[in-house]
């Protein structure tokens, strides 16, 4: 059925009151693409004038797709959580870092979800909200393989598909929407000197793969986790990773989404991989006993916690999720000081250390666990303070 031109037209126009209701400057300043000079991959050189340019990568999609009976409750399809973590992550990326311009290519199934997605900070103060240079993708899902839309969740995979997608863009940091930031963003681009001459993509483990034992191809020692990725799109546009991935989308097991498929191409191609610590990307997983010690995040602790499965919303540990929730309260309006968020943080932590004995938690066994969360915030208010 042909798609009428008033349609189009009519939805454009409800896009652009909403976007006049909930701030116009700041939406439609980010509805544009911004070119970006291209650097060759292989010479990459981390100092500020190369990794200030490499974007963060996020993928969202309102469209809860047919895989599964959609539930109002079930908060694995709730878009109201997915719109809470979208606060939360720049939230806490704004509130540990010292950038005055961080660059965020979203990715959305359309043009009333990406506007939806920034009505949500709109109301942040501006000196802060002008630190975020969004530019709009679109999803292009005439590349995916027929099913691919029907695993897991819709866009999931797209993430796969990147390299081409962002044909223009020789790096990226892929993240999933579900993880928030406990250190400054500007730690992480120094991965990709981690990286060498050949590694395509640097992830960190997923013991669920060991948990479950051969069952499935895990790459690396223990199996990754793609909800973060460091992606050199230069080495994987050479190597065609969207259409070798198409050759393990039929295996046996089946894959149960585009992470497993990643494992079982990369457990081949080991080469590509660089494995990272869990300090990049925290999961409730990294709690298990199985799970080797993260000597990082105790060193300099935890700088991205990922909120794997809506771990965020139920109750897997309980350090994680009241994390959450205090980010979520001051993303609301943006009015606390970063003293403000650290005291609250501090407190929530001595509150579940009173209740301790009421709750199991699957991150409570481990070492010096408060100073792997709170290291960063400590010292950056330290460094603040002392000024």
């Amino acid at each position: 059925m042909k798609r009428r031109p008033y349609l189009r037209l009519l939805v454009f126009g409800c896009c652009v009151a909403l976007a006049t209701v909930v701030n116009l400057s700041f939406i439609m300043e980010n509805v544009r693409r911004v070119e970006m000079e291209t650097f060759e991959a292989e010479q990459i050189e981390v100092h500020e004038s190369v990794t200030s340019r490499i974007p963060i990568t996020l993928v969202i999609c309102k469209n809860t797709g047919d895989w599964v009976n959609v539930d109002k409750k079930n908060v694995r399809t709730s878009w109201k959580r997915q719109k809470q973590q979208f606060a939360v992550i720049f939230a806490s990326m704004l509130y540990f870092s010292k950038l005055s311009s961080i660059r965020i290519i979203l990715l959305t199934d359309s043009v009333e979800t990406y506007v939806e997605l920034l009505s949500t900070i709109s109301g942040w103060p501006q000196h802060q909200r002008r630190r975020l240079h969004f530019e709009m993708h679109n999803i292009e899902e005439e590349r995916f393989k027929e099913g691919q839309l029907l695993q897991w969740r819709p866009c999931a995979w797209t993430k796969m598909y990147l390299p081409e997608m962002l044909e223009d863009f020789d790096a990226t940091i892929y993240m999933d929407s579900d993880v928030l930031f406990l250190g400054p963003v500007e730690d992480t681009w120094a991965v990709f000197q981690r990286m060498g001459d050949v590694a395509a993509i640097a992830a960190s483990a997923e013991m669920w793969y060991l948990e479950e034992g051969n069952n499935r191809p895990a790459a690396g020692k223990y199996g990754i986790n793609t909800g973060v990725m460091f992606m050199n799109l230069t080495r994987l546009r050479k190597i065609s990773l969207a259409e070798n991935l198409m050759l393990y989308t039929d295996s046996d097991p089946a894959p149960r989404h585009d992470q497993d498929v990643l494992n079982a191409f990369l457990k081949y191609h080991p080469h590509l991989l660089h494995e990272l610590p869990a300090r990049y990307n925290f999961l409730p997983s990294s709690c298990q006993k199985s799970a080797p010690v993260c000597q990082e995040c105790l060193d300099r602790g935890i700088l991205v916690m990922h909120g794997a499965d809506s771990s965020f919303y139920r109750f897997v540990d309980a350090k994680m999720k009241m994390v959450f929730r205090v980010l979520l309260e001051v993303s609301f309006n943006f009015s606390a000081s970063l003293e403000q968020l650290v005291q609250r943080l501090e407190a929530g932590l001595v509150k579940l250390h009173k209740e301790n004995h009421m709750y199991i938690y699957m991150c409570q066994h481990l070492p010096h666990y408060d100073l792997q969360l709170m290291r960063h915030a400590r010292s950056l208010l330290a460094s603040k303070i002392s000024k």
